[in-house]
């Protein structure tokens, strides 16, 4: 009475397969400040009330106070450093390098230190080396062999977007990842004030900058362009050729995130199986556009802020920011001694905390609404072992259960012991798997009884996937 049957090579096979989900993120996700959560875990000190900020923040699927919410990726900012050359960094006000190879920074300086470590950070993860910085362009990407040139392909400003497990899975699917992002700041509040506006300086912008200066009259500018949700210079960066353009570091596979209009500009990279972007801010935006707007800072008074300045061509003045408090300044300004020729690059990534820069990201460039703003397939690696349970026509015809036979130990399942035409027959409702120990690894259950007899060749398939 056979109670088991050993597996033979030929009676399993292992293939792989994979499960893809489509994930969509919507602007108001990322521009929402319910749906951000802050982890404000940067304090500093000696200057006025002091500013905190986080290194990072988490963007949700709603609100993420709610139980119900997920994360979906987080953000973060960073900057390139390297002493030999000329860099975001090293244009800050008060740069200096110390003997022990310290950063020394000007207190209108926020948070350099941190923005340059975020920067080594993703580096050591992603490349493999703190020191090496990331590129574009086809002959550099991602890193440049770990040399440090003035090569224009090196991402100097970095914006990271670390994709949660839960919805980047084993990986990134290729040629799927897009994302929308707006290339200029709000247009008010955004320009120089004490000059008259030039179209002519601001070269490929100056349509956009022409056809949306704020109207004639008076206006509350707010926070200005820092703030502002902006509706101007949409563009999709996808990942367009990455099955036939991509490379390997330690992180994994990485292609070049292109502009879907123009795919010979690139504006960061994707590496795919760890689920993280690297947008290089002065090639996915308007680097140079003036910006104006209140900013976190190292400041012990307050001050007023002028109410006499003119926006570009508008010969009206704005109206005043009124007073702005300790542990504040305004950028794009005279007033507090601020910087009135402040551009986003390179002024407000480094007047700004990264508190400052992600919320300026988050609500100007990926704006506001029920848009897309960010989408992509996620790939799931599904190995499975197929098992094949073969029971042969003279094979599990009797059962070892003592219920099968009475107590004349002739079998219950024949009605009349003295036919000779009866045969015993089982009806096989479960398959038990076990180990080489005789230990019970894995059951599979029928859906429905199965006869089975000595006139029947049975093959039950078991699936585990893993």
């Amino acid at each position: 009475m056979a109670q088991f049957k050993s597996f033979t090579p030929a009676d399993f096979s292992q293939p792989a397969s994979s499960l893809n989900q489509l994930i969509d993120v919507i602007q108001e996700d990322i521009s929402g400040s319910a749906t951000r959560k802050r982890y404000q875990v940067y304090v500093t000190g000696g200057i006025g009330p002091g500013v905190t900020s986080s290194i990072y923040q988490t963007v949700y699927d709603q609100d993420y106070s709610l139980q119900t919410s997920n994360q979906l990726f987080d953000m973060s900012i960073g900057l390139f450093h390297n002493s030999s050359v000329t860099n975001i960094v090293s244009q800050a006000p008060g740069y200096n390098v110390d003997s022990n190879g310290k950063l020394l920074f000007a207190s209108q300086s926020m948070m350099m230190r941190e923005k340059v470590d975020s920067y080594r950070q993703f580096a050591s993860y992603l490349l493999g080396n703190a020191d090496h910085a990331f590129y574009l362009g086809s002959n550099s990407f991602p890193k440049n062999n770990g040399t440090v040139t003035t090569d224009t392909d090196r991402i100097n400003s970095a914006l990271f977007l670390n994709v949660k497990r839960l919805f980047a899975r084993d990986k990134l699917r290729k040629e799927t990842f897009a994302m929308r992002f707006y290339t200029s700041a709000s247009m008010i509040g955004s320009f120089q004030e004490t000059a008259e506006f030039d179209a002519a300086t601001f070269g490929e912008q100056a349509s956009i900058v022409q056809a949306h200066l704020a109207p004639s009259g008076s206006a509350n500018i707010g926070a200005g362009g820092i703030a502002y949700t902006s509706g101007y210079g949409v563009e999709i960066f996808s990942d367009i050729g990455a099955n036939a353009d991509n490379r390997t570091t330690v992180a994994g596979s990485v292609a070049r995130l292109k502009l879907a209009s123009d795919t010979t500009r690139d504006v960061g990279l994707l590496f795919y199986d760890v689920g993280i972007a690297v947008i290089d801010l002065s090639k996915a935006s308007w680097n140079t556009q003036p910006v104006f707007g209140v900013v976190d800072a190292m400041n012990a008074t307050s001050y007023t802020h002028a109410s006499d300045k003119k926006q570009g061509n508008n010969s009206t003045a704005m109206t005043s920011l009124a007073t702005i408090p300790t542990g504040q300044v305004v950028i794009g300004d005279t007033s507090g001694g601020g910087n009135i020729n402040a551009k986003f690059i390179p002024d407000f990534l480094v007047s700004g905390s990264i508190d400052n820069i992600i919320d300026h990201v988050s609500s100007t460039r990926f704006s506001s609404g029920t848009l897309t703003a960010m989408a992509f397939q996620n790939s799931t690696q599904i190995q499975s072992t197929i098992y094949f349970c073969r029971a042969a026509p003279g094979e599990f015809n009797y059962s070892s259960n003592p219920t099968y036979i009475d107590a004349s130990n002739q079998l219950n399942v024949i009605e009349d012991s003295t036919d000779p035409t009866e045969r015993s027959f089982t009806f096989i409702t479960t398959v038990g798997l076990y180990g080489p120990n005789m230990d019970l690894l894995a059951v599979g259950k029928l859906s429905r009884p199965v006869e089975k007899n000595d006139e029947k060749d049975l093959t039950v398939r078991v699936r585990l996937d893993f």
